[in-house]
């Protein structure tokens, strides 16, 4: 999926390595990767199990990353039953298996009071976040990219696959530009 603003991208200066959002066009366009922008951040949290903890089990066929409604076998030590129907266990929607937790503490749940959070139809949740309200608090490429991946796993600069997910960051994208005075916020493309 591409959005460019017709014309680009064209590496004009040469070195417009990489892509910021232009509000004002509503679309894409290249850039020198050192320019100061704002930028938004993405986390995803992806609908899924991680690989069930079963205290006294010697094998569970459940793969990480589990999609709900996923079932899983739960083969227990000698001497011990298992607790579930026949020794299986489902994948629920609120990412934990159907009679014990998932145990990922470094994954998010859930996006914060202070994130637009996108519900695709994929199963997945996006929360986006904008910084750089102050033209002191902008960043090249590279550092709001960097800035974005120490906010914890699974977040980066803004990724846009879809005409879905486009229409949904539009509003955060819009907001932003007006609360911030500026109408170009980096995202995650570059060469």
């Amino acid at each position: 999926f591409t959005h460019w603003t017709p014309g680009q991208p064209d590496n004009s200066d040469g070195g417009e390595d990489c892509a910021h959002f232009w509000t004002s066009a509503q679309n894409w366009n290249d850039d020198k990767c050192t320019r100061r922008l704002a930028y938004i951040c993405k986390t995803t949290i992806v609908a899924a199990c991680g690989p069930p903890v079963i205290p006294n089990a010697h094998n569970v066929s459940a793969p990480s990353g589990a999609p709900v409604n996923q079932t899983a076998m739960v083969f227990c030590k000698t001497g011990y039953t298992p607790t579930a129907s026949q020794g299986v266990i489902t994948c629920l929607s609120n990412r934990t298996w159907s009679w014990l937790s998932c145990d990922l503490p470094q994954d998010r749940t859930q996006c914060t009071a202070s994130e637009m959070t996108v519900r695709p139809p994929n199963g997945a949740v996006y929360c986006y976040s904008s910084f750089g309200r102050s033209p002191t608090n902008r960043l090249s490429w590279t550092d709001a990219r960097d800035a974005c991946r120490r906010l914890g796993p699974k977040t980066d600069l803004l990724s846009i696959h879809d005409s879905f997910e486009l229409n949904a960051t539009l509003g955060v994208l819009n907001a932003a530009s007006a609360a911030y005075g500026t109408e170009d916020f980096w995202i995650g493309l570059n060469d």
